[in-house]
């Protein structure tokens, strides 16, 4: 008898044992994304994101009825970096046409 046959063989790991594993980690990279899109804060600089028919004119009025201010561009025609102190601004921003509010570090680096 050789050492080979009599060290147990462990059988090999089929795909169906591992779709399991597979879908907890995707579901985990999802979740760690998703938390990493929203905002911590209900104050600060935000990366507002409108609709796609809005034009400059639009996109700064909203702010505006926010009660807040364009710090800058998002880099993209209806993304805007903007700065809000008043917690209530969610709201006003999503009744004038802004399709989502996001942490600004996902559009760039610069943002707190």
């Amino acid at each position: 008898m050789t050492v080979l046959e009599l060290t147990p063989q462990r059988p090999a790991l089929s795909w169906k044992a591992i779709i399991p594993i597979a879908v907890l980690l995707a579901l985990t990279c999802i979740g760690v994304f998703a938390l990493t899109l929203i905002p911590q804060s209900d104050r600060g600089q935000f990366a507002v994101v409108f609709r796609p028919d809005m034009t400059q004119e639009q996109i700064a009025t909203s702010v505006e009825r926010a009660k807040g201010k364009i710090v800058r561009d998002g880099g993209f025609e209806t993304v805007v970096i903007a700065h809000f102190a008043d917690p209530g601004f969610e709201t006003r921003l999503k009744k004038n046409g802004a399709l989502f509010i996001l942490n600004p570090s996902l559009v760039d680096g610069r943002s707190r």
